[in-house]
């Protein structure tokens, strides 16, 4: 399989696009968006001949499913590979559900890799799509209300990302493009320029 457009991957939906109804169940819109990934992961990356194992339970208006599919192909010039696994919970009016897929493919043209993932709960949704190309190209994306990286020796968000376009920085920030002394820290007190022997330069904001 040659190498694909990356432009000809379904976009993810807005943030403004609701992901899920007031009772539980997938938009329109979201359906519809899974349906285009589906489709756009068996063309490029996933066969279609797969193997499927479903274990359910349910009792009155409370059930639970867990669905598998997974795929193994070789031909004289091309292999593939596919998994997703889905599962999906309900209680009454409450619902959440999340998929895991992964895919390879390679043939002599190139090769494809797709990895992903996507959680809801109510009207919450969270999901993340990474690929690697064999001509070069890779990319991740992620999809949240929120976003954060944290520190594992304090527990503390050190970066996030809070909605509305607000990014949050708990730290200082260093701007170096060498190995010298020479960079630019911004902090919560000021911006602060260094020369290459580490003396500075210029101070903005609360002055030392």
């Amino acid at each position: 399989m040659a190498d694909f457009d990356p432009l000809t991957i379904p976009a993810p939906l807005p943030d403004s696009v609701p992901r899920v109804e007031q009772n539980g169940h997938p938009t329109i819109e979201q359906m519809q968006q899974e349906i285009a990934q589906t489709a756009w992961m068996q063309s490029n990356v996933a066969s279609t001949n797969t193997r499927l194992n479903l274990v359910t339970e349910a009792v009155g208006s409370v059930s639970a499913a867990v669905e598998t599919e997974a795929a193994a192909r070789a031909t004289a010039d091309t292999a593939l590979a596919s998994a997703m696994t889905t599962v999906e919970a309900k209680a009454n009016a409450a619902t959440a559900s999340g998929q895991v897929y992964l895919a390879a493919k390679a043939a002599p043209s190139g090769a494809t890799a797709a990895y992903g993932w996507y959680l809801t709960a109510g009207n919450a949704y969270a999901g993340m799509q990474a690929m690697a190309l064999s001509g070069g190209g890779s990319a991740i994306g992620f999809t949240a209300n929120q976003f954060c990286f944290t520190d594992a020796g304090t527990a503390q968000a050190v970066f996030s990302y809070i909605g509305g376009g607000r990014w949050v920085l708990n730290g200082a920030m260093i701007i170096r493009s060498g190995a010298s002394g020479e960079r630019v820290e911004i902090t919560n007190r000021g911006v602060y320029c260094y020369d290459g022997s580490g003396v500075l330069r210029v101070e903005i904001g609360f002055l030392t």
